[in-house]
């Protein structure tokens, strides 16, 4: 359809400037041609034939028919362009919307395409988590406490956590750095760790790891875990890296029951930082 449009238009401006230049004028030729006949009839009068003249009169009778529909074909070929720029202009638009359209539909996939890689590192990932083993005496250390005659001076019984790190994701671990620390809280500063085992694979533990409280417990402070207004706590983190490079720093915090007799976890999160980011706080 646009193919055609162009041609009509192209010829339309052809007819218009052959006709401007058909209608101008022509020199006339400048003498006429004698030609003296050569047959019986020798002495008869020559007549002038001028063949250019010809021509020019049928020129000039030619241009001046075309120049009656000059105007004509000017409005024709103006109506023609005119078509044909909005035609084009219709084109245009139509280009640029299923261009937009076509970038939008790429965009979408690969957005798609990320979150499923992100995906697939989410669910096949390492996920490091602490299990503790054993409380060691941390009643003994409550009620040596209770036991004490002064109110705010630690007892000299303190207590240990056995725990593992076990790895409870799909692919290995790489473990970097862990602290650790037990006692009432808030504890503060933390004890870092030495892991002797570097990666973990799947459903992998470390060696029993062993944390110990700094110091004993005041009576003040027993009777306040005994009232559940005050906790003994354990709590740290572990930072470790998966195959894909990405850091992970879990950090878990577990508070004693005491109408149990055990640890008991409050919250874990991990805070993950991809790879080229800054570490996670």
């Amino acid at each position: 359809m646009i193919a055609r449009v162009v041609l009509l238009g192209l010829a339309l401006v052809a007819v218009v400037t052959f006709a401007d230049w058909f209608s101008s004028p022509l020199r006339p030729c400048e003498a006429p041609i004698q030609q003296y006949s050569e047959t019986s009839k020798g002495n008869e009068t020559a007549k002038e034939y001028c063949s250019a003249g010809k021509i020019v009169a049928l020129w000039r009778a030619v241009g001046r028919s075309v120049d009656a529909w000059h105007d004509d074909l000017n409005a024709a070929a103006t109506i023609v362009i005119a078509i044909f720029t909005t035609v084009l202009g219709v084109f245009t638009v139509r280009l640029a919307r299923s261009t937009r359209i076509a970038a939008d539909a790429a965009k979408r996939a690969a957005d798609a395409a990320d979150m499923s890689a992100k995906a697939v590192t989410v669910v096949e990932r390492a996920y490091v988590y602490p299990i503790i083993t054993a409380h060691g005496a941390i009643n003994d250390c409550i009620n040596a406490a209770l036991d004490s005659t002064e109110e705010d001076v630690p007892a000299p019984v303190t207590a240990e956590i056995t725990f593992k790190f076990k790895n409870f994701g799909k692919t290995p671990a790489i473990l970097k750095t862990s602290f650790v620390g037990i006692g009432v809280a808030p504890l503060g500063a933390k004890i870092g760790l030495a892991i002797p085992e570097a990666v973990l694979g799947v459903l992998e533990e470390t060696n029993p790891l062993h944390s110990r409280m700094q110091m004993g417990i005041t009576r003040k402070q027993a009777q306040q875990i005994g009232a559940y207004t005050g906790h003994l706590c354990f709590e740290g983190t572990i930072s470790f890296n998966d195959i894909w490079e990405n850091e992970h720093i879990t950090e878990f915090y577990f508070v004693w029951d005491h109408w149990i007799s055990r640890m008991n976890l409050r919250w874990v999160e991990t805070k993950t930082k991809q790879k080229g980011e800054q570490s996670p706080d």
